[in-house]
């Protein structure tokens, strides 16, 4: 009784569930198709299992920078809220923080100019909370 089996994709071996070692050797030969080496290093976080886009970047290097200075400026932005009446911080949104200098993105000039005469006392209340703010920026956010 003769078995019909398809001929092997370019570069792939045959598959073999019978032993570990041969389903290794499978992927590696398939990975030695596409031009690598060795099996690629994944994080631990997203290796085997679904993650958010967001886990996703917090474990990459240059993602993870950013969305940790994103972060950062959200939760400076946080501590506004008891110092800004409700009705202007709806128009500020968190730019970044780069050396002491915070960027406050505002809706429009009306609000941005209520800001700015605000900026003393915003800048000492995040100090005092911890934040390393030397500056604070507003510009009015284009749209």
């Amino acid at each position: 009784m003769a078995t019909s089996q398809r001929p092997p994709s370019p570069g792939l071996t045959p598959h073999d569930d019978t032993d570990a070692g041969a389903a290794r050797r499978k992927t590696l030969a398939q990975l030695r198709a596409l031009g690598y080496a060795s099996i690629p290093k994944a994080p631990p976080l997203v290796r085997g299992r679904a993650v958010s886009a967001a886990q996703a970047a917090i474990g990459s290097g240059v993602l993870g920078s950013l969305w940790r200075q994103a972060q950062e400026a959200q939760n400076c932005l946080a501590q506004l809220r008891s110092v800004l009446p409700a009705p202007l911080l709806s128009q500020v949104q968190s730019g970044p923080i780069e050396g002491g200098e915070w960027t406050l993105l505002v809706g429009h000039s009306a609000a941005a100019a209520k800001i700015r005469q605000w900026v003393p006392a915003l800048a000492a209340h995040v100090r005092s909370k911890g934040w390393p703010v030397e500056r604070i920026v507003v510009k009015v956010q284009q749209k």
